[in-house]
């Protein structure tokens, strides 16, 4: 008898330890699906100006994907919700540990949207939060399994069916809370445009080789919309970078200072 449970307890503990090992896999899985996204979305920020002949950029993120064919939908709103548009990406069909896609939010500021009514900078402000933290520009979501009152079904793309709670709302979000199965990761303003900045560095640099002399720069109080054709202000030594440079366009609206 003895025998008999102690062999009972032993097949226990190895199944909740291989369960648990199982849990570990699929949550490490889902990490590394959220760290991928991220990246992939900083990538398409930094090389939006190659993919794009607007003559803006780089810096500004793709539109969520609203009917979950995997493709930003434009021109989206404020505080845009949807899920992540992995093909625009160009990654993989990624899902969190419940199968189901990643969700995605964007900051107004920041969305790729036809009228850009001023250039990004590294001031221009982040206006998501998440756990109590400001100045996130995009946050990825897994939205993880559906609760009872969600219906995926009936509202395949409705974002009630996936995000728990304040992740419904606009601007302020949460993860990894008592309240939430919703886990995720956020792109600071300070980690996009430090990426950015390092795009843009490389391109002035480029331009800056070609000349004799370097230009004269504009005002720091200066902000040009992207079509803005002013020129730098002769004997302006501390400013911005001119978006005109020698008669063409300078390849960013993204002004470096």
């Amino acid at each position: 008898m003895m025998v008999f449970l102690a062999l009972a307890a032993a097949s226990a503990a190895s199944r909740i330890i291989v369960q648990t090992q199982s849990s570990v896999g699929r949550d490490a899985a889902e990490v590394r699906s959220l760290a991928r996204a991220k990246a992939a979305l900083i990538g398409y920020a930094v090389s939006y100006a190659q993919q794009h002949a607007t003559g803006v950029g780089p810096g500004y993120l793709p539109c969520p994907d609203v009917d979950n064919d995997g493709s930003p939908d434009t021109a989206c709103g404020r505080a845009a919700i949807g899920r992540l548009p992995w093909r625009r990406l160009g990654i993989p069909d990624m899902r969190d540990a419940a199968g189901e896609r990643l969700w995605y939010v964007l900051a107004d500021e920041w969305r790729n949207n036809p009228y850009k009514y001023r250039p990004l900078n590294v001031d221009t402000p982040g206006s998501l939060t998440l756990n109590g933290r400001g100045d996130y520009v995009a946050i990825v979501f897994a939205p993880g399994a559906s609760h009872g009152w969600q219906d995926r079904v009936a509202g395949p793309n409705d974002p009630k069916q996936y995000l728990d709670g304040g992740n419904r709302a606009a601007g302020v979000f949460v993860s990894g809370s008592p309240a939430t199965n919703d886990r995720a990761i956020g792109i600071t303003r300070g980690e996009l445009t430090q990426a950015v900045q390092r795009r843009v560095l490389k391109e002035v640099q480029g331009v800056l080789a070609t000349r004799q002399t370097a230009p004269w720069l504009r005002a720091r109080g200066s902000l040009s919309t992207a079509t803005d054709s002013a020129q730098g202000k002769p004997g302006v030594r501390h400013g911005r970078l001119p978006v005109h440079v020698f008669h063409k366009p300078f390849q960013s609206g993204f002004t470096a200072r």
